[in-house]
Parts: structure tokens; sequence; C-alpha cells
């Protein structure tokens, strides 16, 4: 698991329970946070389980609302991938 990844699914979580409990966001808009985290939540544990690949474009997806602070698990994520393609590339060769 990339530490990325981890850093910005505890700080997209925190910002949507900031924004939630506020009350000053429309309720859809804390809805649609809420779910983002969840789908960000599921990559990692996937990612953590062996599903990496999988895991990790969950991660990119869940991420994707939350700008800028959601690139860093968009870079996370990008990373894994990075790093399953070198590692079948090393073992072809």
């Amino acid at each position: 698991m990339n530490g990325l990844i981890v850093v910005s699914v505890v700080i997209n979580g925190l910002f949507a329970l900031v924004l939630g409990a506020s009350g000053e966001y429309p309720q859809g808009l804390s809805i649609a946070m809420g779910i983002s985290v969840l789908v960000s939540v599921g990559g990692a544990v996937l990612i953590a389980t062996g599903a990496r690949k999988p895991g990790a474009i969950l991660v990119m997806i869940g991420c994707a609302l939350f700008v800028p602070i959601g690139l860093i698990g968009v870079i996370g994520g990008r990373r894994v991938l990075d790093k399953l393609k070198r590692e079948a590339f090393n073992a072809e060769v």
C-alpha cells in the first residue's frame, strides 16, 4: 500500500466529515463526498488484500471529487499501477 493513498483517504474522510457536519453545504454534496470516501476506502482495502489493480483504480475514482487533496490519492494509485507494470515487465524478461 502506498503511503500517499493512506494520507489521501484520511484527509478526504476528515474533510467530508467537517463539511458535512457544518451544515453550510447542500446535503447532496455531503452524500457525494461520503460515497467518494467509501469508494476510496474500499479501494484501499482491496489493495491491502492483494487485488492491487482494481483497488488502485477505485482509490483514483474516489479521490477525483476532492481536488486538489484528491490528487494525492490519484498519484498514489498511479504509483501502484506503475509498480504493477514494472513487476509484469520484469517477470516477462
